[in-house]
This record gives C-alpha cells, sequence and structure tokens, in this order.
C-alpha cells in the first residue's frame, strides 16, 4: 500500500470516531498558530477531501515558505530526523510523509487528551 492509501485509509478510519471533530480542529489551530495562510479545513468532508487539502497547503509551504514549515513541524512536534531522509527524492514523496506525520502525531495528541 502506497503512503497516500495508507493516509486515507487512517483518516477515514478517525473519520468514523468521536474524535473526528477534534482532530480537525487540532490541525487548523496548529496551522493558525504558527501564522500559515490555511484556509480551515471543514469536519464536513470526506477522507479524501481532507487530505487533498492537506496535502496542497504542505506542498504550497514547501515551496513558497519553508521556514513556516518548519515552524509548522516544530509546533507539532516533528522532527527533522522524521522526514528529512536520503529516501525521499521526489518532492510529491516529501509532501506524503510530512502529511502521514501530521496525522499521526495529530490523532496521537487528540486520542490521548479524549481517553476516558
Amino acid at each position: 500500500m502506497s503512503t497516500v492509501e495508507n493516509s486515507e485509509k487512517f483518516v477515514s478510519q478517525i473519520l468514523d470516531t468521536s474524535l473526528w471533530r477534534p482532530f480537525v480542529n487540532q490541525i487548523n489551530k496548529d496551522f493558525q498558530m504558527v501564522g500559515v495562510n490555511f484556509t480551515s479545513i471543514s469536519t464536513q468532508i470526506s477522507a479524501k477531501q481532507f487530505l487533498c487539502h492537506l496535502r496542497d497547503s504542505i506542498a504550497h509551504l514547501i515551496n513558497h515558505d519553508f521556514d513556516k514549515l518548519l515552524n509548522l513541524l516544530y509546533r507539532i512536534d516533528i522532527s527533522e530526523t522524521h522526514w528529512n531522509t536520503k529516501d525521499t527524492i521526489h518532492q510529491n514523496d516529501l509532501v506524503m510523509k510530512i502529511v502521514s506525520l501530521i496525522i499521526v502525531k495529530e490523532y496521537q495528541k487528540v486520542s490521548f487528551r479524549n481517553k476516558n
């Protein structure tokens, strides 16, 4: 399975839980906190739409504001060693790797906060 398929499957699973809204809100909050001009993601979209929006936003940051991308990843607590590896050759691979890391880390945050 590709990174895109894995990410879409994982997001689809989150979508079907009570954690979807807090998950999306956390991502929106982190983007806004680092000053990324980011159109908030609605909680009423599909997993595929969500991934496309997040992927496009990360690609834009890579191409136009790499410093803000670094700030975002720092805020989310994603170390450069997790995404800046020699096996990432193409930009699309880098984008999907970062998107996957963001999804996992944000889900972990929300899941931990919402445990009973």
